[in-house]
């Protein structure tokens, strides 16, 4: 589905600021994220899980941040709401992993 994502894998991808930003367009509002983590791993559900206690989710965020290829310089917290997306890589033994966190969400007019 998003083939496209095993483009932040790469130093060019990494090295373009521009590409940090995502905007998610929603019939509510828009929604502003900025990449935190990204990397390559074989299948798992973990890097999905949504329900935490707040030390859970700390624990999460740092596990998330540790397996990402890339340092983006960003800090999150147990306060943060974040965005994932992923995709199968090649014959579908490995998955490509995008982290962001929510910056800013505006509402729609």
């Amino acid at each position: 589905m998003f083939d496209s994502l095993i483009n932040v894998l790469t130093e060019k991808w990494q090295n373009n600021k521009d590409n940090y930003d995502i905007v998610l367009v929603t019939e509510n509002g828009l929604y502003h994220y900025h990449v935190f983590s990204t990397y390559s791993i074989i299948p798992e559900d973990y890097y999905i899980k949504t329900n935490f206690n707040n030390d859970n989710f700390k624990d999460f965020i740092n596990k998330l941040k540790s397996r990402s290829i890339y340092d983006y310089n960003i800090e999150v917290d147990e306060n943060d709401k974040i965005l994932t997306l992923s995709s199968c890589i090649g014959d579908g033994k490995k998955r490509v992993v995008l982290h962001a966190k929510l910056i800013k969400k505006e509402k729609k007019e």
